[in-house]
């Protein structure tokens, strides 16, 4: 089982950029050898999705659009037809504080319930307006998972959580004492403690390895981050 994982802000050009590099969504996929593709923060409103986005042939997919903000998160999962999900739900597992914003899908693949999710950022510091909600979200997450393993089910979670786990996961361009609360951290250790970090476990040691650029600069390219997810 091979699944793909990509925050890719904003679906549309990324598309754009995956047709003129492999022909279409389709070729993209077999390249990957995926069996599933989850991505997050998609930014498209249901009313603006196409049939080539939703119908990439040999894959059935699964949609959680933002209902309140237009062009805002969302996350999108592709399974292929020999896996696909026996049901699926979107943003169900949410509190007030994020319901309707597209931040999670939830696929059940008979063998495993997959979760998707784009977590919220807590906002910039000082004020960090929406560490309440990202904390209830990480709660409302916790609190399924755990339930879908007492009940016997294997579980796997995906997507962007908008928390580095460790200082080695972030540049030294940034003071990791900075980036979260307390509170941010222990949440996200306890999800590890209960699924496993697949990364760490399959890579130990090793560093160097980031996932947020600036996209406004060359970041990406040279393996420098300005900024981290909060």
């Amino acid at each position: 089982m091979r699944i793909f994982c990509w925050n890719v802000n904003s679906l549309v050009p990324t598309v754009r950029n995956i047709n003129l590099k492999y022909g279409s969504l389709e070729a993209f996929f077999k390249h990957l050898d995926a069996d599933i593709v989850c991505m997050q923060e998609v930014k498209l409103p249901q009313q603006k999705l196409t049939k080539e986005l939703v119908v990439v042939p040999g894959y059935q997919s699964y949609w959680a659009c933002s209902e309140g903000k237009t062009g805002y998160s969302g996350v999108t999962t592709w399974a292929r037809e020999a896996c696909a999900a026996v049901s699926a739900e979107a943003d169900t597992l949410l509190a007030e504080c994020c319901e309707r914003e597209g931040r999670a899908l939830i696929t059940d693949h008979g063998a495993f319930v997959l979760f998707n999710v784009y977590v919220p950022n807590a906002g910039d510091r000082t004020a960090r307006a929406r560490l309440p909600a990202k904390l209830a979200f990480l709660q409302a997450l916790q609190e399924r998972v755990d339930a879908l393993l007492g009940s016997g089910r294997q579980v796997i979670a995906v997507g962007d959580f908008n928390i580095a786990a460790e200082p080695r996961d972030v540049h030294s361009a940034i003071s990791w004492d900075t980036l979260y609360a307390e509170s941010e951290l222990q949440a996200l250790q306890q999800l590890i403690q209960t699924l496993d970090d697949s990364w760490r476990r399959l890579h130990p040691q090793q560093e160097g390895v980031y996932t947020v650029w600036d996209e406004k600069t060359s970041a990406r390219a040279f393996n420098v981050v300005s900024h981290a997810g909060t």
